[in-house]
């Protein structure tokens, strides 16, 4: 096994995904911290399967990448057709799995609501990021953002005070959104919520809140299919600073899938010693609107 587990790992680290925690083989999704990522942040995943041909797929939610990995190469053709039937056979029961804990999120996440209470100015999440509440929600000190797909609430993203975010377990979040404004007849969709708020403030127009760079492309399409009368901007995080601008790409495919125009942040004439990357920072360095 200890050969199989550096071999999957010497994969993942040649694909940019370094687990900072020992990986899990039983055949269930397991999230991990990838190296390089906000240190709270669990957006590796992988599933292992130990079975006659030791095969896992693995990737990222932040950058939507997902890998393929088989121990055995070369393979023959009808090796290589059991192993990717053990993975679906795999896949499959994590779906169900998946299913199960989607159903029990949707109970949790409205709980969750019914008790918040609108947020407040003062929270201090929000005056770092120099933001309005903006539909926001509050219990304690921890905002709430709920995530809706095809209209109905799926689950909640909470966010701390020192800016710390995270999803409720086992919730669902490909595809889901939260929306900032009433969308008439234009709406920008953008990663994550602080940006989506600024954006929403400079430009006084509804913004889709995507969560993260790899929704971008499936919450473009339930947009677009929503509001197909819609003018629909694509705002994306300059992430520069990082191997592949994740931001960028996954930006560009997502508005060239509903063939809408791009935005995105250009520091060519301010000060970029602080490594800025999204629309918050470029406002705050004083780029024009």
């Amino acid at each position: 096994m200890d050969a199989i587990l550096h071999s999957l790992l010497d994969e993942m680290d040649s694909r940019g995904i370094v687990p900072t925690e020992d990986i899990i083989a039983d055949g269930t999704v397991h999230r991990f911290h990838n190296k390089g990522d906000t240190a709270n942040k669990r957006n590796g995943w992988v599933i292992v399967n130990t079975g006659s041909f030791p095969s896992a797929i693995f990737g990222s939610w932040k950058t939507g990448a997902k890998h393929r990995w088989h121990f055995k190469q070369p393979m023959t053709a009808d090796e290589e057709k059991q192993a990717r039937r053990e993975l679906y056979q795999l896949q499959k029961k994590n779906a169900l799995d998946m299913d199960r804990k989607h159903a029990q999120a949707v109970e949790t996440a409205g709980q969750v609501i019914a008790n918040a209470a609108p947020a407040s100015q003062n929270h201090p999440y929000l005056v770092s990021k120099q933001i309005k509440p903006c539909g926001a929600l509050q219990s304690d000190n921890v905002l709430i953002i709920p995530l809706y797909h095809e209209g109905k609430l799926v689950s909640l993203q909470a966010i701390y005070p020192e800016g710390g975010k995270r999803f409720l377990q086992g919730g669902r979040v490909t595809g889901c959104y939260f929306l900032i404004g009433e969308v008439t007849d234009r709406l920008l969709i953008a990663e994550g919520f602080a940006t989506a708020a600024t954006l929403h403030e400079k430009y006084n127009t509804p913004v889709a809140v995507a969560f993260n760079a790899g929704n971008l492309s499936a919450v473009a399409q339930t947009m677009h299919k929503q509001y197909p009368d819609a003018d629909i901007k694509v705002a994306a995080d300059n992430d520069q600073w990082t191997a592949d601008n994740p931001g960028m790409r996954n930006a560009r495919i997502a508005a060239a899938l509903i063939k809408a125009p791009l935005i995105y942040p250009v520091f060519d004439d301010l000060d970029v010693s602080s490594k800025p990357t999204d629309f918050i920072d470029y406002f705050r360095l004083g780029g024009a609107l």
